[in-house]
């Protein structure tokens, strides 16, 4: 240079050797950020699934307890029913003693077939909950009520 300082120098001459050398350090840097990158994506998606797998644990205990809350009212309704039915049971052997036998039997078998209605109601309804949380769908009853009867 004309002001008395060095100019660019030429890149000193390489041997093959050393040239591969090169690219093979340049290639593993390059594999190893790679690699890291993969490393961060799968820890994203890892904590995306982990967040996807708890809310689903969620929502199924969700259904599985508003299933047993369901039941529990059921059975609470249908107990305070046989309960009446034999209130009125025992008024009426009070009252009639010579239909006793006719009245209670019907007053049984009126009360066990309310109950076995009620059971299979309970039974389909736990069917349906299983149905729903197999399928991911959310449960039919969200409000924990005991079904209307129509």
């Amino acid at each position: 240079m004309p002001d008395g300082t060095a100019g660019p120098q030429p890149a000193p001459a390489m041997s093959t050797a050393q040239a591969y050398e090169l690219n093979l350090k340049l290639m593993y840097d390059q594999q190893c950020r790679r690699l890291e990158e993969l490393d961060s994506l799968f820890d994203q998606q890892l904590a995306a699934s982990k967040t996807a797998f708890d809310k689903l644990v969620t929502d199924s205990q969700s259904a599985a307890n508003l299933a047993l809350l369901n039941a529990v009212n059921n059975s609470d309704l249908l107990a305070k029913q046989a309960i009446r039915h034999a209130d009125l049971a025992a008024s009426n052997q009070l009252i009639e003693q010579e239909t006793e036998a006719e009245a209670s039997t019907a007053d049984i078998v009126v009360t066990l077939q309310s109950l076995q209605t009620a059971m299979e109601g309970i039974a389909a309804a736990m069917q349906a909950v299983a149905a729903n949380m197999a399928t991911g769908r959310p449960p039919a009853n969200t409000t924990g009520a005991a079904p209307a009867s129509s």
